[in-house]
């Protein structure tokens, strides 16, 4: 009988475990970043771990006087004809063309307005699609879970603080 209440016990507490590590991995989910003199020039980001070497990245950024800034990270390889689409859940996907290339990646970017702000905030996921040179689709998907409360959060990481944190 003690056995029982034993794993009973564990049970409990490793539900308990599990919801505050799902709760703080949502915390986790996006960080952001502000200029420590001009508090109003900002940059979220998540950063998704694909099945190849290569890290896909969403940043919002927030400028002073309130334009709003989105980027989507791709592998090099894409078609830079074909522009991405972004689709926040079930929604109408958009076009988003990609602007430049590094060594490492492409990015598309377009200047958003409030309302698809609001949609990220109310949504789950939002899908950035593409085309390879050899035209097959590459997706990936960027959870929002933890966006709405960190947009709004007054807290922030300052420059340095995200350096450091990716020096490690």
């Amino acid at each position: 009988m003690r056995l029982v209440f034993a794993l009973a016990a564990i049970c409990v507490w490793l539900g308990t475990l599990a919801t505050a590590m799902a709760g703080a991995a949502e915390e986790k989910n996006w960080i952001k970043v502000c200029d420590i003199q001009d508090h109003h020039d900002c940059m979220m980001r998540q950063v998704r771990h694909t099945t190849t070497a290569f890290d896909a990245a969403m940043m919002v950024r927030m400028k002073p006087g309130g334009q709003l800034l989105v980027s989507v990270n791709f592998p090099t390889g894409v078609d830079l004809l074909k522009p991405q689409k972004w689709q926040i859940d079930n929604g109408s996907p958009g076009d988003a063309p990609f602007v430049y290339c590094s060594k490492d990646a492409c990015s598309s970017q377009a200047i958003v307005d409030t309302n698809f702000i609001a949609r990220l905030k109310k949504g789950k996921s939002m899908t950035a699609s593409a085309y390879l040179r050899d035209g097959a689709p590459i997706s990936i998907s960027f959870d929002l879970a933890g966006f709405s409360s960190t947009f709004d959060s007054e807290n922030f990481m300052t420059i340095d603080q995200y350096k450091q944190l990716n020096s490690k």
